[in-house]
């Protein structure tokens, strides 16, 4: 059963009602923490426990949120499964006996785990936008969530054990495609990038469910439009029939040639990434004047900016073709190879750096000038299908002569170099963790 709980710290601060307070310790999971604490999304301690609800018109009545025991979630432990982009005029999706091709649109993840997985702080984007961010609470071993894109929820109980909710914003997944992606602490766990295909008047899944490739489907099995919080045969989770469907009837060639897949293994030595495998750890927009920082003896605002790669996942990952943009443009292809898990790769706009300044680090110079504003820009991390991996916008704190970074190193938020605990003031850390150790042996402080 999922354990739900409707109140955050900023929603009880908003109502200048106490009890809910911030400690100094930093985070990255619940296990960090001490007891009493769960890890919010800033990355530190939040305090839990008997809180005040505001429900009376005394706001006596009291909410007790105990500390949640579940495991954060990490790449491809929560897995997109099924989305609907084009309701039609016939599929009342949410169960409000009201059919509307906005509200009825919605998304669906499951827990593809053995345990329970937080839920607290994932968030929900389409097209970069943070669409629903989820409060406190935990999903169940192989549960599902249904985000609706509007409308009320007929019957909480009619999707098969699965946690239905509606979105914070409106979904807005055109028919003509979108990138649908869930993160945790600036951290992808699953990306779909979908297009004309979506606009077929029923659902897209993955066939067989969570594991498979995405298709139409009224192509599986059980020839469903659709199963919101169920598995693609109609059956609740986690016990799916994996029955391989027939194929498809080729006539049609739009059918799902464009859906990019994120769980495939193109075999060898390493696997195909997933999102959040690979992600962007440090940025340099604004290299500080007279510093050389790839050291071939000519400080550039240009070709001394760099990018910080780190890989998060468990198992050597297949870097050919993964592609980084900035601002839409390419920047730069990863030719054929693999990197091992805490693999930190050092990305520099130009120059020649010199390689053993950064012994902790793989150096590389983009293939064109990363061209990283100060003003601002979007750096984007992407798989050769299509697939988002990492992506991170930032703004005019990029142009304070020193980095931005995540802290904790790999999967905390971004914040400028200097202003992490662990720095000691520096500006940057190109190639090693913000206290100059290597990753991924990163101090935290006490």
């Amino acid at each position: 059963m999922v354990r739900y709980f409707l109140q955050t710290c900023i929603v009880l601060v908003t109502l200048s009602i106490t009890g809910c307070s911030l400690g100094s310790s930093t985070c990255s999971q619940n296990s960090d923490c001490p007891a009493g604490h769960i890890c919010a999304s800033t990355g530190v301690c939040l305090k839990v426990g008997p809180q005040q609800d505001g429900t009376g018109t005394d706001q006596t009545a009291l909410l007790d949120i105990p500390p949640l025991a579940c495991d954060s979630p990490l790449p491809g432990e929560l897995m997109l499964n099924e989305l609907l982009a084009d309701p039609g005029s016939e599929l009342d999706a949410n169960q409000d006996m009201i059919f509307s091709s906005t509200q009825d649109e919605f998304v669906e993840f499951v827990n593809n785990t053995d345990r329970e997985i937080l839920l607290t702080n994932v968030e929900l984007l389409v097209k970069g936008q943070v669409k629903h961010t989820f409060p406190p609470g935990c999903l169940g071993v192989g549960q599902a969530v249904v985000v609706f894109s509007g409308g009320t929820i007929g019957d909480p109980d009619g999707f098969g054990g699965a946690l239905p909710v509606i979105s914070n914003s409106s979904l807005t997944l055109t028919n003509s495609g979108a990138q649908i992606s869930i993160r945790h602490n600036g951290v992808m766990l699953d990306s779909v990038t979908f297009g004309a295909e979506g606009a077929k008047d029923q659902a897209l899944t993955r066939f067989p469910d969570i594991t498979g490739e995405w298709t139409l489907h009224t192509e599986t099995p059980g020839g469903l439009s659709m199963s919101p919080g169920n598995c693609s045969s109609g059956g609740p989770f986690p016990n799916c029939d994996g029955t391989i469907p027939p194929p498809p009837d080729t006539s049609d060639t739009t059918s799902t040639s464009d859906i990019s897949d994120t769980s495939s293994d193109i075999g060898g030595d390493c696997k195909y990434p997933l999102s959040g495998s690979l992600v962007i750890n440090e940025i340099l927009a604004d290299p500080p004047a007279n510093q050389d920082i790839n050291g071939d003896a000519n400080a550039s605002s240009s070709q001394d900016e760099f990018l910080e790669l780190v890989v998060l996942d468990a198992e050597p990952i297949d870097m050919t073709g993964v592609a980084i943009y900035v601002k839409d443009a390419l920047k730069h292809t990863f030719p054929a190879g693999c990197y091992d898990p805490n693999d930190v790769i050092l990305i520099f706009s130009g120059g020649t750096p010199v390689e053993t300044l950064f012994p902790r680090a793989d150096v590389l110079t983009s293939d064109k000038a990363l061209g990283l504003t100060n003003s601002g820009a979007e750096v984007r991390l992407q798989a050769p299908n299509g697939n988002t991996l990492d992506i991170h916008s930032y703004g005019s704190e990029g142009a304070d002569n020193q980095s931005i970074t995540r802290y904790p190193d790999g999967t905390g938020p971004f914040q400028p170099h200097s202003e992490t605990p662990t720095s000691s003031g520096s500006i940057m850390s190109p190639g090693v963790c913000v206290d100059g150790g290597p990753y991924p042996e990163c101090s935290l402080p006490p």
